[in-house]
């Protein structure tokens, strides 16, 4: 295999790694049970450059695994990642930096732990994922909501939603809140009431790797909602999106002035972002 002694140099694990996942190479998944086994917090990375089957691979890994985290590395394709010894390593220290962190939070709240591992993977998993979580107010909705986003993401799902007892703030068996995730990332969701409403203000920065996930973001996301300029758009219940593809930003951070500046240009003149377009503006002389 090309490079493999740069890949055994940079993980000595490589060769056993590979003698594991022999059957999975021609096709074959690997068992499920045996990914349950890990014991351990696992980071699952993969270049961003890399094609789309790399990171649909990547998140389903992620989501199987209850305490992994999913890292997309900037700029990398899957050949680059696996010869970038810099970009990886910093991965790796950032995910141990959290990790020692983690273990830290572990020793506060459970006292009688002496470090992370002895708490179960479940309660592990839980706290090593929330750090900084959205919170958002709805009138009535946090649950159709949560429910309309779970639909729109493909690596979503509803996490749990707390209902009005007796005494509650709202009716018995109504929907106080919510917590689900879109890509990963958590967020929580209440029934506040008509006080507060969303605004551009805040929005959500949504990553695509083709134009077909900026179409499909763009027309599912404004169903009900509107279409604005250069990639924004509002959504039925008032929360607003930016849905851009990552060509973008590469395009805009050119070290030719005059590239970034016709790329701003053709930019400034969409409502949703055409990577073909852009292209042809980057490519313009």
């Amino acid at each position: 295999m090309p490079g493999w002694s740069k890949m055994a140099g940079m993980a000595h694990t490589m060769p056993y790694d590979l003698a594991i996942m022999a059957g999975t190479q021609t096709g074959k998944p690997l068992p499920a049970k045996r990914w349950f086994t890990a014991a351990k917090p696992i980071l699952v990375a993969v270049g961003s450059e890399s094609e789309p089957f790399f990171h649909s691979g990547a998140k389903a890994l992620t989501e199987m695994l209850s305490h992994a985290q999913y890292r997309s590395l900037e700029s990398l394709n899957h050949a680059a990642v696996v010869m970038a010894p810099k970009e990886l390593s910093d991965a790796m220290e950032q995910f141990f930096l959290d990790r020692k962190q983690l273990t830290c939070l572990l020793q506060v709240t459970h006292p009688h732990s002496c470090g992370a591992d002895d708490v179960p993977l479940k309660s592990e998993a839980k706290i090593y994922m929330q750090k900084i979580n959205p919170f958002l107010w709805f009138d009535g909705k946090a649950e159709e909501a949560m429910n309309f986003y779970v639909s729109v993401f493909k690596n979503s799902k509803v996490v749990s939603v707390t209902r009005n007892g007796e005494g509650g703030p709202g009716p018995k068996g109504t929907v106080l809140s919510a917590t689900f995730e879109l890509e990963a990332q958590r967020f929580l969701a209440l029934n506040g009431g008509p006080q507060f409403t969303f605004s551009p203000a805040i929005s959500f920065f949504v990553n695509c790797e083709t134009q077909q996930e900026v179409d499909e973001l763009w027309e599912k996301l404004s169903e009900g909602g509107e279409k604005q300029r250069c990639g924004w758009v509002k959504d039925k219940y008032g929360l607003s999106w930016q849905i851009i593809p990552s060509a973008l930003g590469r395009m805009l951070q050119d070290k030719d002035p005059g590239k970034a500046r016709r790329v701003m240009k053709a930019m400034l003149q969409m409502d949703k972002i055409d990577i073909q377009r852009l292209k042809q503006a980057y490519d313009a002389e």
